[in-house]
């Protein structure tokens, strides 16, 4: 029997969502966050949340330490989730189209599982765990998966292309067997939601949706299918470039010259007063070998 496959995106906002809600929480019975807050301690959770949210605060280890499975922390972002979903939650917000949800029942339609990709940072993981259990009390068959290299910028490349890798196998393997492939474009970051839909191009995923601001309601956005066209030559000629020259000019690689502002942003590269970017070796090998992966088709291990 075929089936309907959600893959989703997470980001981290079931964590933020609960931070600004204890910080503006006020000690009064109309409070819907009164119940969960009565013996907590206010100010360690702010501080707690923050750690793992707040991009001005944001620190993964300390994250890491406070909010651990069980704790005060934990238990308030889970409970604030299983009270109002579609408010604590943009990824469950998305997928009002197929939920319906009180405290009493969740009805499900057009969902058999669902595969959370989140980021390797701690953040990231405990978002999708949590946002795991709800969609699994709901009925929901759920998988999570960590993507290498998603949660560090110094690790962008690898990262995007672990992220490609993986949606795209999954599209590939749900539809080989007849099911349904729809991809929840909402949580993380833009770029992160662009390599996703490109996945989804590449691989044939059925449809995308995500939560329109506006509308305040899922829309979907139609995946157009899309076949790979690499000009051999240019490919080959920014290769040698990249592995041969002690500078380059931006201007030599029309085709591939974002690579070298991102590297620049990374810390690979030094742009110098006369336009051109000075990188070591080490580094050029680096971004030489990422061209050629993205020339490469996924590999995809059925086994």
């Amino acid at each position: 029997m075929a089936e309907f496959i959600h893959l989703i995106s997470i980001g981290t906002s079931v964590i933020r969502n609960a931070y600004y809600e204890v910080k503006r929480y006020e000690f009064n019975s109309s409070s819907p966050t009164s119940k969960f807050l009565k013996d907590s301690s206010i100010d360690y959770i702010v501080e707690t949340l923050g750690y793992c949210s707040d991009p001005r605060k944001y620190d993964d280890i300390e994250c890491s330490k406070r909010l651990t499975w069980g704790s005060e922390a934990w238990r308030l972002v889970e409970s604030l989730l299983f009270y109002d979903p579609f408010r604590f939650s943009a990824e469950i917000n998305a997928m009002n189209y197929f939920i319906k949800y009180s405290p009493k029942e969740c009805k499900v339609k057009l969902i058999d599982r669902a595969i959370l990709y989140h980021t390797d940072t701690y953040a990231g993981k405990s978002s999708a765990e949590i946002i795991k259990q709800f969609l699994k009390s709901c009925g929901i068959e759920v998988w999570t998966k960590e993507v290498w290299g998603l949660g560090v910028f110094e690790r962008l490349f690898e990262g995007f292309s672990n992220l490609l890798n993986e949606v795209y196998c999954d599209i590939v393997r749900h539809k080989n067997i007849g099911s349904t492939v729809f991809l929840n474009l909402t949580g993380g970051l833009k770029p992160e939601l662009g390599v996703f839909l490109l996945a989804g191009s590449l691989a044939g995923a059925s449809a995308g949706y995500y939560i329109h601001e506006s509308a305040r309601s899922t829309v979907f956005l139609p995946v157009i299918r899309l076949k790979p066209a690499i000009d051999e030559d240019v490919l080959q000629a920014a290769l040698e470039l990249i592995t041969s020259e002690q500078l380059v000019d931006p201007a030599m690689l029309p085709s591939y010259s974002w690579i070298i502002f991102i590297a620049e942003a990374m810390g690979l590269a030094r742009k110098r007063k006369d336009g051109k970017f000075e990188i070591t070796n080490k580094n050029f090998l680096y971004l030489a070998d990422f061209l050629k992966k993205l020339v490469d088709q996924p590999d995809c291990n059925f086994e």
